[in-house]
C-alpha cells in the first residue's frame, strides 16, 4: 500500500497525496496512462505500474545488469524503454510485445528516445535507431557515439529528427538521411569568453520546441540557445561559466511562448523569443542539489521547479507561490497529471503525488520534459 506520510506545507495541509517506497531509484521520467495510471523504471531492472492511489498493478523483470529508461507510451497505453543491451515494448497490462537486441554500449546508462504514431527512434546501444512501432523491427540505424551528456531526440512537424551529441546537433529526415548538423562545415568559433581558453558550445539539455519549431537548449559551458528549425543559431544568453552555470535540464515553453529553464546553480530564468531575459530566481542552495530535472508548468501558469531538497512553485512572474520540503533531492524530470497530481521520484527511492494548484499541464508547444504524458518528445 502507498502511504500518506502527512507532511505538512506551511500555511495549510499537506499536499502529499500518497508516497510509494519502490526497489530502487527511479531511471526515467513517470509517464501517464489513458486512465491515470502511473508507469515508470527502476535501477535494478524493472518497469513498474501503479494506480492513482499508488497501489502497485503490475512489475516486469529485465536483467538485473541492465538499466531501462527513456520510459513513454502510445495512444494505446503500449509502453516504450531502452537499455544498454535492448528496446523493448509492453502492453497496458504489463505483457512483453517485442523486444529488438541492440549492440550493447555498457558505457550509457540513460537512453534517449522519441516517439511517433509508427516509428520509435531511440538510442539503442551503440546506435541511433529508427524501430517500428508494431514489432521492433529495425528500419534503419546511424552510428551514435559514447557521449558525457545524455540528452533526448526530439521530432518536428517536418518529421525532422534533432538528436543532441555533446558538441553538435544533428538532423536527419524519417528514413535517416543527413538534413544538417551544427556546427556546419567551416563554422568560425567565437572569440572566447574572458577566463576560457576554450569556449565550444557543449550541449548538455534536452530540446524544448518552440509553436515556430524553434529549437531551445542548454550548454554545460554556460550558454542557453535558440536554433532554427533548419540548425541556424539565432541567438545565446551567456550565463557565466565561471560562475558554475550549466544547463542540464531541458527547458519548457509556456503559452505566451516564455522560455523556462533552471541551471545547475539552481537559478529558474525566463527568456522571451528573443533572448531577452525577462527575469531570473534562484530557489536553492547549488551546494544541495546534486541533479537537475526538467521544469513543469501548469494551466495555472503556475512553475514547478524541484531543486535542493524541495518543490518550489513559482508565478509567471517569478514570485515564490509556496515550496515543500523534500526528504531527498529528485533523479528525474517529474509529470503532472490532469487532475493536477504532480509525480515526483526522489534519490531515497521513493515516488510522490504531490497535489498542485494546476489542472493539468499548461496548453503550450512545450509545457514539460518531452513535451507531453507520453514523453513523446514529438511536436506535434
Amino acid at each position: 500500500m502507498a502511504e500518506n506520510p502527512g507532511v505538512p506545507l506551511v500555511g495549510g495541509n499537506s499536499p502529499i497525496k500518497w508516497k510509494q517506497i519502490l526497489p530502487d531509484k527511479v531511471t526515467s521520467s513517470p509517464v501517464i496512462g489513458n486512465d491515470g495510471s502511473i508507469y515508470t523504471t527502476i535501477f535494478s531492472g524493472a518497469i513498474y505500474a501503479l494506480d492513482r492511489s499508488g497501489d502497485v498493478r503490475w512489475t516486469y523483470h529485465i536483467d538485473l545488469n541492465d538499466i531501462p529508461s527513456a520510459l513513454m507510451r502510445d495512444a494505446e497505453d503500449n509502453l516504450y524503454f531502452s537499455t544498454t543491451k535492448k528496446v523493448f515494448s509492453l502492453s497496458k497490462s504489463g505483457q512483453k510485445r517485442w523486444e529488438t537486441e541492440c549492440a550493447p554500449q555498457s558505457a550509457r546508462i540513460e537512453q534517449g528516445a522519441a516517439l511517433t504514431r509508427d516509428v520509435l527512434y531511440t538510442t539503442c546501444g551503440k546506435n541511433f535507431a529508427a524501430l517500428a512501432t508494431t514489432d521492433g523491427r529495425e528500419l534503419w540505424k546511424l552510428p551514435y557515439p559514447f557521449i558525457q551528456y545524455n540528452t533526448a531526440p526530439i521530432v518536428l512537424r517536418s518529421g525532422a529528427i534533432v538528436v543532441p551529441q555533446d558538441w553538435s546537433l544533428t538532423a536527419v529526415d524519417r528514413n535517416g538521411n543527413s538534413l544538417w548538423n551544427f556546427p556546419p562545415p567551416r563554422y568560425i568559433e567565437p572569440r572566447p569568453r574572458p577566463g576560457l581558453t576554450v569556449d565550444r558550445m557543449l550541449f548538455s539539455s534536452g530540446i524544448a520546441v518552440g509553436s515556430d519549431e524553434s529549437l531551445y537548449l542548454g550548454s554545460g559551458e554556460g550558454e542557453f540557445s535558440c536554433f532554427s528549425s533548419q540548425g541556424v543559431l539565432n541567438w545565446t544568453y551567456n550565463a557565466g561559466p565561471l560562475r558554475g552555470a550549466q544547463f542540464d535540464a531541458s527547458p519548457v515553453i509556456t503559452s505566451d511562448g516564455t522560455i523556462i529553464a533552471i541551471s545547475t546553480e539552481v537559478s529558474v530564468y525566463a527568456f522571451t523569443r528573443a533572448g531577452d531575459l525577462r527575469w531570473s530566481v534562484r530557489v536553492g542552495d547549488p551546494a544541495k542539489s546534486m541533479v537537475q530535472p526538467s521544469p513543469v508548468v501548469g494551466s495555472d501558469r503556475a512553475i514547478y521547479v524541484l531543486a535542493a531538497g524541495k518543490l518550489v512553485a513559482l508565478s509567471a512572474a517569478g514570485t515564490n507561490l509556496w515550496e515543500l520540503p523534500l526528504p531527498s533531492d529528485a533523479v528525474t524530470s517529474p509529470t503532472l497529471a490532469p487532475d493536477g497530481t504532480l509525480y515526483i521520484a526522489t534519490d531515497d527511492k521513493t515516488l510522490y503525488a504531490v497535489q498542485t494548484t494546476s489542472k493539468g499541464l499548461m496548453n503550450s508547444a512545450w509545457p514539460k520534459y518531452q513535451r507531453d504524458l507520453w514523453n513523446s518528445g514529438s511536436s506535434f
